[in-house]
């Protein structure tokens, strides 16, 4: 190479521009400081810190200066950082993440009951604040035994709780009463979450035509939480299922609207009958949850009473008219597709819409799932039925349309929609995603030493899923090809073009089509509105999968679908 070209490029380089070392500032809306345990999150857009920086990054400042120990040159989420304080030489841990954060500060010990005066204050990556006086108490069982603890909070107008305020946490209905999952006893964290947008997705309240707004299940969003300024990890954020949720009739002198929460085993399973009183909120297993003018407990004892004690032929002819046997149904089928042990009698609502209406389901607590108790052990079966004292009797029925039959056809139904075990496996990945990449499992490490982020873990839940899978096809008489066979050659509805880039259009064969609806990977609804046109737009929807459900005059049917610009 020749001097001048030497020179060339030496003066080239030379007069390039160099790259700034810089610290950058978060505003204290952005980030929380565990001082004990020496870590530190931030919660703000790491694409919106990244437009205000041109260069590498040496230090950073929260409630003090705080220097990198490798410069950065750019933000990673979930990725832990450490740092060293300026003004001690400690050092720290630092973890940039996109999710929500919650803090509660309070003064007093949290308690079973009764609930204490909080602060809560809740800052999103937007910059969107929440903050309100609630009242905090634990919740849970048996869970208020694990270090984690669960919390249900009350939002409150006033600093003592002399009027409640309604407030939507995001994105969720506008409610005062809300639940902090600790999930403690989950593996990875993710099943409670995902088998509440499943139930959804598999059921929605027969009566709905007359109360549109009524639903048969809650939302859950993630979380960190932060209390009295320690760490305490992830948390699902979550709905309470009330009488508000479900729409139930009111009391007005006389019952009419009825809730009552299974927290442990007896007359909840239908096979133990004691005596009530009705000066006590529980009973045989049950909590008495609505109305909340009177307690009487001769309702649901008359239904029990009737599930263990009617003959055979008065079970059979009258249990229709006291339990909605469609609900009951989805809710045996999802029972035992989770495999909820924990779930049989205990952690499940008994509901009625009106006073001349049947009872019907709502699930709670879906922890102990998809292979795991309610412990978080690993449960390796995927053979045999969960039932209780109703669906023992309810199981006997083989006779032409029969609860049998009916559990067999919903089965097949379901299983050429939403039991596939692509679907489920991918809104268990959705989550893990999620809290994978925004640093949430190194953070639970951090705070809960016996936290153990089982890397096999996926690969176990989706080998239990097919075997769970198969064992229920063979016990619900499914066979795929049989099935497809009995089917008309034409199909029902057609979708194209897949993959899409911003519009999907939608072929009827004859059915009408009533309703579509476009979820997301994680069973969430982006898109639903009765149907009127074939092409479906998606513009602005990101690249991945997706799911349209196309509800007809007799069919549902479940197409996945991928944009992919």
């Amino acid at each position: 190479m020749s001097k001048n070209v030497l020179f060339i490029l030496f003066v080239f380089c030379f007069l390039q521009p160099l790259k700034s070392i810089e610290k950058i500032s978060i505003e204290d809306k952005w980030y929380k400081v565990d001082h004990n345990l020496k870590f530190m999150l931030v919660n703000k857009s790491v694409s919106a810190i990244m437009n205000d920086v041109d260069g590498a990054i040496d230090k950073i400042i929260l409630d003090t200066i705080y220097k990198f120990v490798h410069p950065i040159s750019t933000i990673e989420k979930g990725i832990l950082y450490p740092l060293v304080n300026e003004v001690n030489g400690s050092t720290y841990q630092l973890c940039f993440s996109e999710l929500p954060v919650i803090s509660l500060n309070t003064s007093g010990t949290i308690t079973d009951e009764p609930r204490i005066p909080c602060k809560f204050t809740m800052s999103e990556s937007d910059g969107t604040i929440i903050e309100s006086n609630i009242g905090i108490e634990l919740r849970g069982g048996f869970s208020q035994s694990f270090p984690k603890k669960s919390f249900r909070i009350e939002f409150w107008k006033d600093s003592i709780g002399l009027e409640n305020t309604d407030i939507s946490l995001l994105g969720m209905r506008k409610d005062d009463d809300w639940n902090l999952q600790a999930m403690y006893n989950e593996p990875l964290r993710l099943r409670n979450k995902t088998n509440h947008k499943l139930w959804k997705l598999m059921h929605t309240c027969y009566y709905s035509d007359i109360e549109p707004k009524a639903v048969n299940g809650i939302e859950m969003e993630y979380a960190d939480v932060f209390l009295n300024g320690s760490y305490n990890g992830i948390y699902g954020v979550g709905e309470r299922v009330d009488n508000k949720q479900l729409k139930i009739k009111d009391f007005d002198g006389q019952f009419r609207g009825e809730l009552y929460k299974g927290i442990s085993w007896g007359a909840s399973t239908y096979d133990q009958l004691p005596e009530y009183d009705n000066n006590s909120l529980t009973w045989g297993g049950f909590q008495f949850q609505y109305p909340d003018e009177i307690t009487d407990w001769s309702y649901i004892y008359n239904f029990v009473e009737f599930v263990i004690k009617s003959d055979d032929a008065d079970f059979k002819n009258q249990i229709s008219n006291k339990l909605q046997i469609e609900n009951a149904i989805d809710y045996f089928i999802f029972l035992n597709l989770l495999r909820a042990g924990d779930n049989g009698g205990k952690n499940v609502y008994v509901a009625k819409y009106d006073s001349d209406q049947p009872y019907f389901f709502v699930p709670w607590d879906l922890d102990g799932t998809f292979g795991t108790a309610w412990n978080g052990v690993k449960d390796t079966v995927t053979v045999g039925l969960l039932s209780n004292g109703i669906y023992k009797r309810m199981l006997k029925d083989y006779s032409l349309n029969g609860f049998r039959e009916q559990i067999n056809g919903r089965w097949s139904d379901l299983r050429s929609t939403i039991i596939q075990s692509a679907l489920l496996i991918d809104m268990l990945k959705s989550n893990y995603y999620l809290l994978k990449t925004n640093g949430v499992y190194e953070r639970e490490k951090l705070v809960w030493k016996e936290f153990d982020e089982d890397n096999n873990h996926f690969s176990y839940v989706e080998n239990w899923i097919n075997n769970r899978i198969s064992n229920l096809d063979k016990l619900f008489g499914y066979s795929a090809t049989e099935y497809k066979a009995t089917k008309s050659t034409t199909e029902v509805f057609s979708i194209y073009p897949n993959p899409t880039t911003d519009v999907l259009y939608v072929r009827s064969n004859g059915s009408q089509i009533n309703e579509i609806t476009v979820l997301n990977s994680m069973g969430q609804i982006l898109l639903s509105s009765n149907y009127f046109d074939q092409k479906i737009s998606l513009a602005g929807f990101p690249n991945g999968i997706y799911y349209l459900k196309i509800t007809g005059s007799n069919t549902t049917e479940l197409y996945k679908f991928m944009i992919k610009n």
